[in-house]
């Protein structure tokens, strides 16, 4: 008789820094000790429990809101691609106010003689900084139409531009340099339920009105409108309590009392 067991495995490899704060998670399969076969791995499971921001739980409130007869016209991919499509504008509209909290770690570019554009991450979406890292010294950028004139003279101090999926450096480069590319990724979805919606200041609750939302719309439902209400109401505050990240240094203004 074949003996069957459960094995408990944990790959740090497979876990990405947007999206986990610590390896806490692990995966189990089944083993058969005759055979020597593993069956496939199941999902991620964390020790303790799943976060309130985690994608697990915000499907779990979503459903929660539901009654038996809709939930069973909601699909999950329903209610992945609205989590997906509300996490999206969450992104970017907090990237019209806050330029810090989306950016990636760097890109190293370096140059090659007689070459004039390198192509960018596949996640970029907006320069933030271009660094030379042999004269430590931040790289301007210049305007593309502007630098076919500013390559006539290889003596002009490098400066750096933006074309589609590339970076280039005006005037050509005649040796090697190096630079480091500072800059905002893409906005992200989110795929399994051990996956967290990253916002800052807890502002993932918002999610859950915009996926009410298009549910409503799928149901029928007269009152689908309120939820975007909500939801857009959420994403102003968001982006006013977002405003600014500082170090909460001291500052200095005239007082309304003072007499001047």
């Amino acid at each position: 008789m074949a003996n069957f067991g459960v094995r408990f495995s944990f790959d740090s490899s497979l876990f990405n820094k947007r999206n986990f704060s610590s390896f806490s998670f692990s995966y189990y399969h089944f083993y058969n000790s005759i055979t020597g076969k593993d069956s496939a791995n199941s999902n991620f499971v964390p020790y303790s429990s799943f976060g309130e921001n985690s994608v697990k739980s915000i499907l779990e409130t979503f459903y929660s809101l539901l009654n038996d007869k809709e939930r069973r016209l909601i699909t999950d991919t329903d209610s992945f691609h609205w989590l997906n499509e509300a996490y999206s504008i969450v992104q970017n509209e907090l990237n019209l106010v806050n330029r810090e909290y989306f950016v990636d770690t760097t890109q190293a570019i370096a140059t090659v003689s007689g070459t004039q554009e390198y192509s960018l991450a596949t996640d970029f979406s907006r320069a933030i900084n271009v660094y030379n890292e042999d004269k430590e010294v931040n790289v301007n950028s210049i305007d593309l139409k502007d630098v076919s004139h500013y390559n006539y003279n290889t003596s002009n101090t490098p400066m750096y531009y933006i074309r589609g999926s590339y970076l280039g450096i005006s005037p050509t480069p005649t040796s090697v340099v190096n630079y480091t590319l500072r800059y905002v990724y893409k906005t992200t979805a989110v795929s399994s339920y051990y996956e967290n919606i990253d916002v800052p200041n807890n502002n993932f609750y918002c999610v859950i009105n915009f996926m009410l939302h298009k549910a409503g719309i799928k149901l029928g439902k007269n009152d689908s409108m309120n939820y975007l209400k909500l939801f857009n109401a959420d994403i102003e505050r968001m982006k006013i309590t977002s405003f600014k990240q500082n170090d909460n240094l001291d500052s200095w203004s005239i007082s309304d009392s003072a007499n001047v």
